[in-house]
Parts: structure tokens; C-alpha cells; sequence
């Protein structure tokens, strides 16, 4: 007995002592978590982002990003960098909406833009559906900056001209036309000509608007271009008609092909039966074999008409395509008319050279 309760004894402090390590240990675990945690480099910038501070958050996350390399390999650190990239993207963006004039706007949407083109690339996405959503809110971020377009027309000397706006600064040459992207805004110009003095002018640019600009004072030279006229594709009728005679010559060759491989297999067994025929005329030559023969001579005369009615199928079907491909071909647009001209008065060369800056934009989308 005592020896029993001994043991009970034992066994009791054995379990006691395994729970309150354990206990001990799951309390430590967490508090040390809970302190790292509160300690991570992340959590300022978690706390400025519940505080709405977006664009010190914005700052914040992508100082964390910076700090981890680019070609780490390093399972967590890929993770922790695809979350702080999207932290950065979603500050900026909500940085954007509470921006009143459209320069700012634009320019904190394009930054975060950038982050989750940043994501993209460098390829942080685990699964198939995180790619397909970065990217489709990386195209409702473009769409929100509306860009806009500058056209410059300067003429036959070149043109320095210095573009100035929010968060832009830059120095550009103009030789005849320049096309540049920009941001929708206002935007202060110095343009100065080769040998001449330089001034200063000013352009405000709504989202998504193509603007034409006269730079400099020499006479605008204008160049060959093509007049895009609607173009108008092949007559559907033309279509329909090849495919009309597609279908028919496939029908055709399969009629013609079957029926020629069945014939044979017919014929084949019409001149077994004739030579057990020949063999054993009497007992061979029966009412049943008499029929069965009878039948094999239907059925090769019956494939005999389907071979011919099906290279004629297959014929016509060929006519068909081929009247359906002459009109396609007739129907085809043909190129646009070369319009030039030399140099003209600066109100006809502004009217030129919009037209060309419009098709030229056209082909290139």
C-alpha cells in the first residue's frame, strides 16, 4: 500500500511539474512575442497608419521595404517586403483622395502605382489570384492620374524648353515635334530658341487631355504624313461565304474517302464469295448465300454513288471558297493617300500638324 501511494505521489508531482512548465512556457512565449511585436520595426508605422498619418506611413513602410535586399532569398523577408509594399501603396493612395488640387492628386497616385508596380516585378506574389488583384488595382491607380499630353511644334530650329510643375522638373530639345507625358496640372514653360532669347509661358493641363503647343519663332516645316481614314475591313457575306465552302469541302472528302476505304472492304468480300463459290458450287449457291450476295452488290452500287456525289460536294465546296476568298480580297481596304506639303502660313501648319499629332497618337495606341 504505501508503495502504491508512493508512487501515486510521484506520478501526481510528475504531471503537476510538466504543467507548470508548460504554462510557464506558453506565458513567456507570448509575452516575448507581445514585446517584439511592440518593439518592431513595423509598428510605428502601423500606429501612424490607425492614425491616418498616410503619407508618414507611406515614408515609414517604404524606409522597411529599402532596408530588406532586392534579391534576397530569404522566405520571410520576401513576405515581409510583399505586405510593407502594399502598406505603402494603400497610404499613398489614400494620401491621394484627401488631396484637393488635381497636380497632387496625381502625383501621390502615381506613387503608389510605382509600389505595386514594384510588387510585380520583383515577383512577390505567392498565388495566382494575388497577381490578378495587384494588377487590377494598379490599373484603378493609373486610371485615377489621367495623364495628359503636351505636344510641342517648333519649327525647323530646336527649342529648349524647361517644364516645371508639382513634384516635375524637367529640360527637353525640340526638333520639329516632341510629344510628353504629363501629369494633369499647371505647368510654368522657359522656352528659349537656338539664337534667340529665352521666355517664359504657362499651360494647365486637364486629366486626359491632348494639348498642342507652338515653340519658337521659325517658320513651322511640315513633313509627310498619312491621313488615317476609317478603315473598313473585308465584306462579312465574303466570310460567311468561305466558310460556307469550308464546310462543304470537308463533307465532301469525308463522303469521297469513307465510301472509296468501304468499297473496298465490300469488294473485297464480294470476290471471297465468289471463289468459295467456285469451289463448291452446289452446296455454296443456297437461297441464304443468294441473298447475302445480292445485298453486297446493293451496298458496293449504293458506295459507288455516294463516291461520286461526294467528290462532287467537294468540288463545289472548293468553287464556293474560292468565290467567298475573291470577294474578301476585293473588299479589302486599300491604303491611305499620301498627303504632303511644304511650308506654310503658322494658322494652316497649326491645323497640320494637330491632325498628324492625332493619327500619330492613333498608331501608336
Amino acid at each position: 500500500m504505501r508503495n502504491a501511494s508512493r508512487c501515486q505521489r510521484r506520478v501526481k508531482a510528475a504531471v503537476l511539474s510538466w504543467i507548470g512548465f508548460w504554462c510557464f512556457g506558453c506565458f513567456f512565449g507570448w509575452g516575448a512575442s507581445l514585446g517584439w511585436a511592440q518593439s518592431s520595426p513595423s509598428s510605428a508605422c502601423s500606429e501612424k497608419m490607425k492614425r491616418g498619418q498616410w503619407k508618414d506611413a507611406a515614408s515609414c513602410f517604404l524606409a522597411l521595404v529599402d532596408a530588406i535586399p532586392k534579391d534576397t532569398k530569404d522566405l520571410f523577408s520576401k513576405k515581409q517586403k510583399a505586405l510593407y509594399l502594399k502598406y505603402t501603396a494603400q497610404c499613398y493612395g489614400n494620401y491621394a483622395k484627401a488631396q484637393e488640387g488635381a497636380s497632387q492628386r496625381a502625383y501621390y497616385y502615381e506613387l503608389a502605382a510605382a509600389q505595386l508596380r514594384r510588387y510585380l516585378d520583383e515577383k512577390l506574389c505567392d498565388k495566382v489570384y494575388q497577381c490578378r488583384n495587384t494588377r487590377g488595382l494598379l490599373q484603378e491607380y493609373e486610371s485615377k492620374i489621367g495623364y495628359a499630353t503636351l505636344v510641342f511644334a517648333a519649327g525647323t530650329k530646336p527649342v529648349t524648353v524647361k517644364v516645371a510643375g508639382f513634384q516635375f522638373d524637367k529640360t527637353i530639345t525640340v526638333n520639329g515635334q516632341l510629344s510628353q507625358k504629363l501629369r494633369p496640372g499647371p505647368y510654368t514653360l522657359v522656352i528659349q530658341e537656338e539664337g534667340g532669347a529665352s521666355k517664359q509661358d504657362s499651360v494647365v493641363l486637364a486629366p486626359s487631355q491632348t494639348k498642342l503647343l507652338r515653340v519658337g519663332t521659325a517658320p513651322v516645316l511640315i513633313r509627310k504624313v498619312f491621313v488615317k481614314s476609317p478603315a473598313k475591313g473585308p465584306a462579312l457575306g465574303s466570310y460567311i461565304l468561305m466558310g460556307i465552302g469550308g464546310g462543304l469541302i470537308l463533307i465532301g472528302a469525308g463522303m469521297g474517302i469513307g465510301t472509296y476505304v468501304k468499297s473496298g472492304s465490300v469488294a473485297d468480300e464480294i470476290d471471297n464469295t465468289i471463289s468459295r463459290l467456285k469451289e463448291d458450287p452446289k452446296g455454296f449457291n443456297t437461297k441464304e448465300n443468294q441473298d447475302k450476295a445480292r445485298d453486297l452488290v446493293d451496298e458496293l452500287d449504293l458506295l459507288d454513288t455516294l463516291n461520286v456525289s461526294g467528290w462532287v460536294v467537294l468540288g463545289a465546296g472548293g468553287a464556293v471558297f474560292v468565290g467567298g476568298l475573291i470577294w474578301m480580297l476585293a473588299t479589302l481596304p486599300k491604303a491611305p493617300p499620301k498627303v504632303s506639303a511644304g511650308p506654310s502660313f503658322p494658322h494652316r501648319a497649326r491645323a497640320t500638324l494637330l491632325w498628324s499629332s492625332m493619327t500619330q497618337q492613333v498608331g501608336e495606341n
